[in-house]
Parts: structure tokens; C-alpha cells; sequence
């Protein structure tokens, strides 16, 4: 989580037309040796400002590959994640409240230092994080977030909605499975995220550079079927996806595969 949270992209990768890329087998999973170090790296897409209030997509069930022959204590995670960010450009100086961000989302993590992490696959993770750089949070103590495991994601064999989203007083982190009840996973006061201008944000992440980011070159991970919710109580809408992009290295890679849909994959 960015510890959670996405980087900004160091190239567009993707229009809606998508990537030209070829989807030869190479690693069975997408996996590498672990570097051994907490070197993040992301996929992500739709940063959108309409999305004050609430934002959720779609999430694959296939498992997300952590890296492989680990020293002790090496940090390794992957995750797709929904989330609410600060609108980087509000941050004083600019771009640089990266934490500052609401999130709920489903994968796996290996980390000593976190008792959530112990490389248990198929997971409902939460997080949360503030900073006073943040407009808005002035004043305020800083908040780190930390990837907070919610428990195992229930009947996962298809695909589940994900949601961050504000009402009466709360931020709530849901999860619930196309067609079933909706679960609440957690939740957290209003007053802890004191950041007004938000976007909404789907991302994919790892920890270190032998992860698997979202899938691998002959099974794609997918985000599918974003929306957003603008005001509280408000409708929900479709959220149309233009762009995606990704951090080095080049083997992370992703493509917009609709109007609502995109997926991110390691390409060895």
C-alpha cells in the first residue's frame, strides 16, 4: 500500500485501442528470484476527480504471485486494488501526498514486520492514509497505511465487487460477490480522512521487482466494471477508462480492454 499507493506513471502505456503486446508464455506465473528489497512497483488507471464520494470495480480470483527463494524478513505483496485518493495536483508541493488515500482490495503479501502478511493467498486486504501536506490536513498527524487483512474472500471463484465509499459519518471498505450480499469489511471514521479534493483510482501493485503484478503473460489480471459515486448518497455511474500506465520495469505491463475494463500482466 505504498506502502499502498500508486506512483505516479512513468509512461502511458494503453488507449483504448490497447497494447500490442504478445501474450507468449514465459514464467509460469509472472514470477522472479525476490530482490529483497521494498521496491514498488504499479499498474494503474481512471484517475478520476469525479469520484468524490465512492468508487468500486470488478476484481479476477486468480491467485496473485508473490516472489520466489525470499531472504528473512523480505517484503513481497501483490494486490488489485479500488481506492479514493488526494488529487495529487491539491497536494502542496504538488504530487506529494501519495498516502493520502482510502483503499480495498483482494491478494497476498509475505512481510515479517506485518502479522497480516504471511503469504496467505486470496485475501480481503483494507488500508487507509493521511498527510498534513494534504489539502485540507494541515496540522493533522500523519497516517502510514498498512496493508490490513479483512479475512479470506469468500466463495472466490468468480468475480467480486470491490468499494470504498463514504456515509453517515464513515469511510466503508466493501466486498461482495456478483449477485450476493454485500459484506463490510471495515470501517473508519470520516474525520481521519480530512483530504477534500479525492479521485477515484484502480491499481494493481507489488512490493518487490520478482512479483507478479496482477497476472502473467497467458493469464491476465482484470479490472472490470468501475464506477463511481460523485456525491453522497448519489447515484453510482459507469466509470469509462481512457489510459493505463505502469512503473518500470518493463515487464509490467497493461492494456485498456473496454470501455469500463482494463487488465495488468508480467510479461516472463
Amino acid at each position: 500500500m505504498r506502502t499502498l499507493r500508486i506512483a505516479v506513471s512513468v509512461a502511458v502505456l494503453a488507449t483504448a485501442a490497447g497494447l500490442i503486446v504478445p501474450r507468449a508464455a514465459l514464467a509460469a506465473d509472472g514470477t522472479a528470484a525476490c530482490v529483497n528489497e521494498h521496491d514498488p512497483a504499479f499498474a494503474d488507471a481512471n484517475h478520476d476527480p469525479v469520484a468524490h464520494t465512492g468508487y468500486y470495480t470488478h476484481l479476477d480470483p486468480q491467485t496473485l504471485h508473490l516472489c520466489t527463494n525470499p531472504a528473512p524478513g523480505t517484503p513481497s505483496g501483490s494486490w488489485g486494488w479500488a481506492a479514493i485518493g488526494a488529487t495529487q495536483a491539491s497536494c502542496s508541493p504538488a504530487g506529494s501526498c501519495r498516502f493520502s488515500i482510502v483503499q480495498v482490495g483482494r491478494g497476498a503479501c509475505r512481510y515479517s514486520q506485518y502479522s497480516s502478511c504471511d503469504g496467505t493467498q486470496q485475501r480481503v486486504f483494507v488500508g487507509y492514509g493521511r498527510e498534513p501536506n494534504a489539502q485540507g490536513c494541515g496540522g493533522l498527524m500523519p497516517i502510514m497505511p498498512i496493508p490490513l487483512d479483512r479475512g479470506a474472500v469468500p466463495g472466490d471463484t468468480g468475480f467480486h465487487y470491490y468499494r470504498i465509499w463514504t456515509d453517515g459519518g464513515l469511510w466503508r471498505f466493501d466486498h461482495w460477490p456478483k449477485g450476493g450480499a454485500v459484506s463490510q469489511m471495515f470501517s473508519i471514521s470520516a474525520s481521519l480522512i480530512c483530504w477534500t479534493d479525492r479521485e477515484g483510482i484502480t491499481f494493481a501493485e507489488t512490493w518487490d521487482r520478482g512479483d507478479a503484478l496482477g497476472g502473467h503473460a497467458a493469464n491476465h489480471y482484470n479490472f472490470r466494471s468501475m464506477a463511481r459515486q460523485a456525491i453522497v448518497g448519489g447515484a453510482w455511474t459507469a466509470d469509462t477508462v481512457s489510459t493505463c500506465g505502469t512503473t518500470p520495469p518493463p515487464v509490467y505491463l497493461c492494456s485498456v480492454t473496454a470501455s469500463q475494463n482494463w487488465e495488468a500482466w508480467t510479461n516472463r
